[in-house]
């Protein structure tokens, strides 16, 4: 066989071995996250989080629970960012019950 000829097996041995992973990767055997950490979800999960947390503090109204599951976001200062989604959800005339459970959280954590 010449250089050619190898590099061109090379080349097809390589894509057929890309494909195939890919194919195993995420058609067959696709990653699945369990138990994943609060702090680890993406911004606008968390934001979504915040909210059931907020509901759950309207439902319920134990604080040392919500701020329990507050914490696991591991912002520095949680309050505020209860404060500031509260805010967010008031200035885009978002759904006015999701609203008033964020303010009486942020109450409750000491921001306004």
């Amino acid at each position: 066989m010449n250089g050619r000829t190898l590099v061109v097996f090379f080349l097809v041995g390589l894509a057929v071995g890309l494909g195939a992973g890919f194919l195993i990767g995420w058609g067959i055997w696709p990653v699945q996250y369990y138990d994943t950490d609060p702090s680890d979800l993406k911004e606008e999960h968390k934001e979504d989080y915040i909210v059931l947390v907020s509901a759950t503090y309207a439902l319920n109204g134990d604080l040392n629970q919500a701020k329990g599951r507050l914490a696991k976001l591991q912002e520095e200062d949680v309050a505020q960012v209860v404060a500031d989604l509260a805010q967010s959800y008031l200035e885009r005339g978002e759904d006015s019950i999701t609203g008033r459970n964020l303010v009486m959280l942020a109450d409750a954590l000491g921001t306004s």
